[in-house]
């Protein structure tokens, strides 16, 4: 296989290995509370308990997206990792869910239930539910038990009903009626653990979490991810234009290019000279040369190699070192030969060669210089 092949070789399976990384960081992509999502930290099984009740589950990552899907009396709007959302994207959420049948919101914090518009206040705080010490006994959650885990928030209002109350003084589980026109039926969860793959079996969340999300033949989930975050509620220049798989793209093909520049740059030990297996006159070699030359149609190239060469050989005549600079070597030849300069100058160092004729006159005239300095 030729070194051209090889190379071909080295970039194809190098590209085929990007698109293989490419793949498979698309293919296992993952974000927390992510319906589609089978990680721990996912919330898949809660899709799925849903699709198997007869409820239709929608899923979006962003306030436009749940316009496009036109929320009525018959939907659910889900809205977890709030707080990747600008307050822009909330309000627009609010103003999206007003004709919803219930809007439902997973431990936001308290500036998302500013920006929603909701008369809840977030208790201060993080408090921690055991599941054998409280019970649910708020309408449509009595009698369930509720496993917030540790860093569950609370919440309080002077509207609607609390649900599991925490050692801070606040309520896990909120809700407020419906107010038309106004807002739809709304329910605070400040735990995520009871949709999480990982926590959805611990005391009766999972019960808790589909009546929540279930009370309607329709689920449409706002899945805030870090991809689609609003740079206002992160903090950072907004969500990367880049794919997620071109840095380790980039990082593989970076190395296919180093261990090709390792193979290709090797080298086995030091360089050995080999006779040739024929003796070639040199008369030959030059013919060949000049032919090169010739078919290349490299006029002043070829110009360039006889002066360089007469250069040497007048050095030489003229006593001079091999190293002595062309503008000596040109007034030394003056003298010596008593033409002008100038015209030494052009001779053997600038003058124009355009075409074979040129060529040919120059020719003539470095070797009359080198006669004229050598004479025998």
């Amino acid at each position: 296989m030729t070194r051209g092949r090889l190379l071909l070789a080295s970039l194809v399976l190098a590209l085929v290995a990007v698109a293989v990384v490419a793949v498979l960081t698309a293919g296992h992509r993952s974000q927390p509370l992510d319906p589609g999502s089978p990680a721990p930290d996912g919330a898949r099984a809660v899709a799925q308990v849903l699709r198997s009740q007869g409820v239709s589950v929608q899923v979006t990552h962003t306030a436009a997206g749940l316009a496009q899907q036109s929320a009525g009396a018959d939907s659910t709007v889900v809205v977890t990792r709030a707080g990747l959302l600008g307050r822009a994207s909330l309000q627009r959420i609010a103003r999206e869910s007003t004709s919803a049948g219930a809007l439902v919101v997973v431990a936001p914090p308290a500036s998302v239930l500013a920006d929603l518009g909701l008369p809840i206040r977030e208790v201060p705080g993080e408090g921690s539910v055991d599941a054998t010490q409280l019970r649910c006994s708020a309408a449509p959650f009595a009698g369930l038990v509720f496993d917030g885990g540790v860093g569950t928030r609370s919440y309080t209002s002077t509207a609607g009903t609390g649900c599991v109350q925490v050692e801070d003084g606040g309520d896990a589980i909120r809700t407020l009626p419906a107010v038309a026109g106004v807002r739809p039926a709304v329910i605070i969860v400040g735990s995520a653990k009871i949709l999480r793959n990982d926590g959805v079996l611990s005391a009766d969340d999972a019960a808790i979490a589909v009546r929540a999300l279930g009370s309607h033949p329709r689920v449409i989930w706002v899945a805030a991810d870090d991809a689609h975050a609003d740079a206002s509620a992160t903090g950072t220049g907004g969500p990367s234009p880049w794919p997620r798989w071109l840095g380790p793209g980039i990082w593989l093909a970076a190395a296919c290019v180093v261990l090709l520049m390792l193979w290709r740059g090797r080298r086995l030990g030091r360089l050995v000279t080999e006779p040739l297996p024929v003796v070639v006159p040199a008369v030959e070699t030059t013919r060949s040369r000049g032919q090169l030359y010739r078919r290349a149609r490299d006029t002043a190239r070829t110009a360039e190699v006889l002066r360089i060469a007469s250069r040497h050989r007048l050095a030489h005549y003229l006593g001079l070192s091999p190293t002595t600079s062309p503008a000596e070597l040109v007034r030394e030849t003056a003298q010596a030969t008593s033409r002008d300069t100038r015209e030494v100058h052009d001779v053997l160092v600038s003058g124009p060669v355009d075409d074979e004729q040129q060529l040919i006159r120059t020719a003539q005239q470095l070797q009359d210089l080198e006669r004229q300095v050598h004479r025998p």
